[in-house]
């Protein structure tokens, strides 16, 4: 079904399958006026939560919408929300259900359910809408069997519900300033609302289905092609009021302007072989300090009879399948991690308390936003950033001056110790309150050079906090395409660990600039400094 084609929704006659659901969050204006700009061309709108505005703003908001010939939907959460939207006159609701098949219990269905039961009380159930997020992260895990959760759940609301106006799954995760796509598919969620319940009904309209994954213009206009999905645009929609404009004419969509100099903050950082600092605000400076110094307690008594705490502590480490993905529970898949096996496990045992893998959760997901933004900035490809893997260490605190032999390095430190050494002879402490991202040696050679690696040391004084990092990686022993031409890197993390401690490898220029410029008096080439992992 062609992205453009006309589709009901309930009461409503949709001109198109695009739905734009904006986040706000790049918003220069007042949400009132970002809703007069938007240009819905009689599509459907998703309106965020947004509790601190008025009766009379929501009115505004949709006034606005309706006079774009749009449809416009409000996200509820409670019944005081759902009150607003309906005393501002929106035209439906979407019920924000979140994680909500978590619970994977009778009751926690039964309660869903009864929230539906309850809205269609108010509200006819084609202008009701329903919203999951299933490979969310909740307490550092996924639901461990979303598919079968889901689908009973489906079910069940088809059921109940069979007017039910829409459906809308979101798989991408929204990070502090991009969306990540999810490399799992909806196809089984997807069939699951459209498959008619009833082979006997199967003319019968049931609830539409919405589908939510960072789509680009032209993947929009693919899964339109290949479904009858009415396709969502997030995070993109609020730097592009004219969203529905764009992807017609498969046009990028724009970054905001505070994104898009971060970008190229972070590509000019990366051309000099210099460090880019993430700074926190005062909550989450507060959120992470806290996470890193439970994370030290819980692993400093992990184990303490045979050596040193601090020596336990800098082996232990975890690893996923990439950006927002799930961390690693089986030792069968951190054996094809190049690191320390027994770190691993040892990362494994912390997991397993419940409490613990929520604090690594939240150290990863601001390691995994700031590894994302710094990827987009390097130029590497969405596609290829969905396949690269991440392993987060706990590291040393005495560490010789070096380069990481991984693509990107992500550092989060609570104390003081981290000197960078640039090429032009500065020596600079990065602050604490932030995350450091760092280009690696293997970034200096997919980049042919454009991106130089950042040289470094770690010498966190004992008792004075610690440090995890994530060491972001190209799939291993795979061919990479480069951008800007045609040719591809081959990725061998072996042998990039084993030249970038050759005397002879590529990085022996380098050395000697580094040598010579901070006056280090002796060869650095060949020493075995290159790479931590």
């Amino acid at each position: 079904m062609a992205l453009f084609q006309p589709v009901k929704l309930g009461p409503f006659q949709l001109q198109h399958r695009i739905v734009i659901s904006p986040a706000l969050r790049y918003v220069l204006d007042s949400a009132e006026h970002y809703f007069e700009e938007l240009a819905p061309e009689g599509g459907l709108v998703l309106v965020p939560s947004l509790d601190d505005l008025g009766i009379q703003a929501h009115q505004g908001i949709v006034n606005a919408v309706h006079g774009s010939r749009g449809v416009a939907f409000s996200r509820v959460r409670d019944t005081t929300q759902l009150s607003t939207a309906v005393a501002a006159g929106y035209d439906g609701v979407e019920i924000d259900a979140g994680t909500a098949a978590r619970g994977q219990s009778v009751a926690h269905t039964s309660a869903l359910l009864n929230v539906l039961c309850a809205t269609t009380e108010i509200l006819p159930a084609d202008r009701i809408g329903i919203r999951f997020a299933p490979f969310a992260i909740v307490d550092g895990d996924c639901l461990p069997k979303p598919l079968s959760v889901y689908i009973t759940l489906l079910e069940e609301i088809k059921h109940c519900f069979p007017a039910l106006g829409f459906v809308h799954f979101v798989a991408e995760t929204t990070f502090d300033d991009l969306e990540h796509a999810n490399k799992q598919s909806l196809d089984c969620f997807r069939a699951t609302v459209t498959f008619p319940s009833d082979m006997n009904e199967e003319n019968k309209p049931g609830p539409l289905f919405v589908s939510s994954n960072a789509y680009t213009p032209d993947q929009a206009q693919a899964v339109a092609a290949r479904t009858t999905d009415l396709i969502c645009v997030g995070l993109a929609a609020d730097s592009c009021p004219d969203v529905v404009s764009l992807t017609r004419e498969k046009a990028a969509y724009r970054q905001p302007t505070a994104i898009s100099s971060r970008l190229a903050e972070i590509d000019w950082a990366f051309r000099q072989g210099k460090e880019y600092n993430f700074e926190w605000d005062g909550g989450r400076e507060a959120r992470a300090t806290k996470a890193m110094s439970d994370l030290e307690c819980y692993i400093s008594r992990l184990d303490s009879c045979t050596e040193t705490t601090r020596t336990r502590v800098k082996d232990t480490w975890f690893a996923c399948h990439g950006i927002g993905q799930p961390l690693l529970q089986t030792e069968n898949e951190l054996s094809k991690f190049k690191a320390n096996l027994a770190g691993g496990l040892r990362g494994l045992q912390a997991l397993r308390d419940k409490h613990t893998r929520a604090t690594i959760d939240s150290l990863k997901r601001i390691l995994d936003s700031a590894l994302l933004t710094a990827s987009k900035a390097a130029g590497i490809r969405n596609e290829t950033t969905q396949r690269c893997t991440i392993h987060y260490q706990i590291i040393s605190p005495q560490k010789t001056l070096h380069a990481d032999s991984h693509l990107l390095t992500a550092i989060i430190a609570t104390g003081p110790g981290m000197r960078v050494y640039d090429v032009d002879g500065a020596i600079r402490q990065p602050e604490t309150n932030s995350t450091v991202v760092m280009g690696g040696t293997t970034l200096y050679r997919w980049s042919n050079g454009k991106h130089l690696p950042t040289f470094h040391e770690m010498r966190i004084p004992e008792h004075s906090g610690m440090s995890i990092a994530a060491f972001f990686d190209f799939p291993d022993m795979a061919a990479v395409p480069r951008v800007g031409c045609d040719t591809v890197f081959f990725n061998d993390i072996g042998q990039i660990q084993k030249d970038d401690q050759s005397r002879t490898g590529e990085l022996v220029p380098l050395w000697d600039i580094i040598a010579e410029r901070h006056r280090l008096g002796f060869p650095l080439a060949g020493t075995g400094n290159g790479g931590v992992a």
